[in-house]
């Protein structure tokens, strides 16, 4: 079946854990899917004043540790969410630092901002640099009309 004229979007496939940031009164916690709070296995993810220009916020991402080429590696990353105590979790943390590739802004201000359309929901994270911990992830977005490329 082809819309005429669908809008779609897609983004890079990041081999990491997917967490829900979120951020209260420049307090930041950091859950996994399944609701386990990891905060204190990724501090440099907890920086609110570098990163945020909301006092209260959700975001849907998805932590990563990057080789040198920029390449996501998982077995790096699962080591740090299985990193125990303050030093263990320090030496994880030197040897693979950690970097959240944020898809999706749910929650900002006081309000939920689900009902909004996506790319405008995904411009709040837009504002943030590409180098720091926090990191929008960029979404390459496009038109398909009836008959253009397969399947049409």
């Amino acid at each position: 079946m082809c819309l005429l004229g669908a809008e779609w979007s897609y983004e890079v496939k990041w081999d990491g854990i997917r967490a829900i940031i979120t951020v209260e009164e420049g307090v930041v916690q950091i859950k996994t899917r399944s609701q386990r709070d990891v905060t204190a296995n990724f501090p440099e993810l907890c920086l609110p004043e570098q990163a945020f220009y909301s006092s209260g916020a959700v975001f849907d991402g998805e932590i990563v540790c990057l080789d040198g080429a920029g390449r996501p590696v998982f077995t790096d990353v699962m080591g740090r969410l299985h990193a125990k105590g303050e030093r263990g979790i320090a030496r994880a943390q030197g040897r693979h630092p950690a970097v959240c590739y944020l898809f999706d802004c749910l929650y900002l201000d006081g309000r939920p901002i689900v009902q909004e359309p996506l790319a405008r929901r995904c411009s709040s994270q837009d504002r943030r640099g590409r180098r720091g911990p926090l990191r929008s992830s960029q979404k390459r977005w496009g038109r398909r009309n009836c008959g253009e490329g397969t399947g049409g």
